[in-house]
């Protein structure tokens, strides 16, 4: 084999000398002249309606610049990923769905004076029955939380492939598995921050700790109504990403461009660590009932999927991990038939968002999961079964995926070589080493999103 000019060696990361001298520059650093500082001002209520808002002694201490309610926000600024799902809006207007949700925002010459500022803001709400379980909040006489989805599910995901219900009738193994996955923070070093400046010329810039400024600076050109010539997003280093930043739009964003063009300053909004936690997005949270088929020999003939995700109280990747989890679930292993159903439903929560390999992470520990159950349940080595059921190169999954490169088999191969896996584990030992098998493939792209 011929040396590789990088896989097994160590290679410096070209800006590892800015990072551990200190020297790198985060947007959450920056520091602009005239620069003004936002503050938000967090619902105490998981459901209320929001009957009024006194802005007027937060707005009379001295250096609070400007006070933001969501009736100062445009009609029709929502946004979301999927645009289907679009429902987020900068600031709760009518109603909080969830505990942390922005009702208002103040700009400031300081922070210690936007954050007393806060304080003199008194909010009159009337109290609204909550639901925080994703299974009851689609039970009848449930509190609706959009009352465009009286159901509150916020989006179904549904495919089905080849005759489902007549492989299950005529397989000789069916096993059936609950699993669930819970929600995950990212917790990165640098919390979101945005910074917006406008030039006299109209002009904006927007400074964000983004994972895709590209497609922060779309987003705003789209739902601002600004020529995309007119809008630059700059991203300096990114203080920790993994998924929660590749949204690419939070209330923060909208909020200090919209408050920089009515003040003519720039304006910094980001969230503290409490509100990084609130506000920002985590791994949603994943309920499955997984039921599968065998013939007598161990192939694989059926998979049926029913999923549920809790979206929390707003549609960020909740919809996106219901929809891309279905091509995972259809191209790994051959079925004869398979079927996934999906369904992502709305809550009194904080919103789910993506993080690392998004919906794959809870979904594949579930499908697994399934693999080794009923592979115990045939009395197959689980290994074994994986490899008698992986696709193989060449292969058109059930879904119609085309595999054009697959080495899967060959790597569970290699692995299982490599421990001592045929061997029998000590039992009732608390210090035994244990081992385990999992494969996974992840989709991404528009079309493995869509609905």
């Amino acid at each position: 084999m011929p040396e590789l000019a990088y896989i097994g060696k160590s290679v410096p990361r070209v800006d590892a000398p800015e990072k551990v001298t200190g020297r790198a520059v985060y947007t959450l650093d920056l520091q602009l002249p005239k620069m003004l500082y936002g503050k938000l001002k967090a619902s105490e209520m998981p459901h209320a309606l929001i009957k009024n808002i006194d802005t007027s002694r937060a707005e009379a201490l001295a250096g609070v610049r400007l006070v933001l309610t969501g009736e100062d926000m445009p009609d029709d600024l929502k946004w979301g990923v999927m645009p289907v799902c679009y429902d987020q809006v900068p600031l709760a207007r009518g109603k909080v769905r969830f505990i942390g949700e922005s009702v208002a925002a103040v700009v400031a010459t300081s922070e210690e004076v936007a954050k007393d500022a806060l304080d003199l803001i008194e909010v009159e709400y009337e109290d609204l029955p909550a639901v925080f379980d994703p299974f009851e909040a689609m039970q009848e006489g449930a509190p609706v939380i959009h009352e465009a989805k009286p159901d509150n599910i916020a989006f179904t995901k549904h495919m089905e492939f080849g005759e489902v219900d007549k492989a299950f009738k005529e397989a000789a193994h069916v096993s059936e598995i609950s699993t669930s996955a819970s929600r995950q923070a990212h917790c990165c070093f640098e919390t979101h921050v945005s910074i917006a400046e406008w030039s006299a010329s109209g002009n904006l810039t927007v400074y964000n700790s983004s994972q895709c400024p590209s497609l922060s600076h779309q987003y705003f050109s789209k739902l601002l109504h600004i020529p995309e010539s007119k809008v630059r997003v700059i991203t300096n280093f990114v203080g920790g990403g993994f998924g929660g930043k590749a949204t690419s739009k939070f209330n923060i964003d909208f909020l200090s461009i919209i408050a920089a063009k009515k003040l003519g300053c720039p304006v910094k909004f980001y969230y503290d660590r409490e509100e990084e936690f609130i506000l920002s997005t985590f791994r949603s949270s994943q309920h499955h009932i997984i039921r599968m088929a065998t013939d007598a020999d161990g192939m694989l003939l059926a998979r049926e999927m029913r999923m549920t995700v809790d979206n929390g109280a707003y549609s960020d990747y909740g919809p996106i991990v219901g929809a891309i989890t279905a091509h995972m679930g259809g191209s790994l292993y051959n079925f004869k038939a398979y079927r996934h159903h999906a369904n992502v439903v709305y809550t009194n929560a904080s919103y789910g968002g993506a993080m690392r390999g998004v919906g794959n992470g809870g979904y594949s520990f579930g499908t697994e999961l399934a693999m080794d159950h009923h592979a115990k349940e045939i009395g197959m080595d689980p290994a074994e079964f994986r490899l008698k059921n992986f696709v193989q190169k060449g292969d058109t999954t059930i879904i119609g995926a085309k595999i054009t490169s697959c080495g899967m088999s060959q790597c569970v191969t290699e692995a299982i070589k490599r421990v001592p896996w045929k061997e029998e584990r000590p039992k009732n030992d608390s210090k035994c080493t244990g081992y385990g098998l999992s494969a996974a493939v992840h989709f991404t792209g528009a079309r493995a999103m869509g609905p």
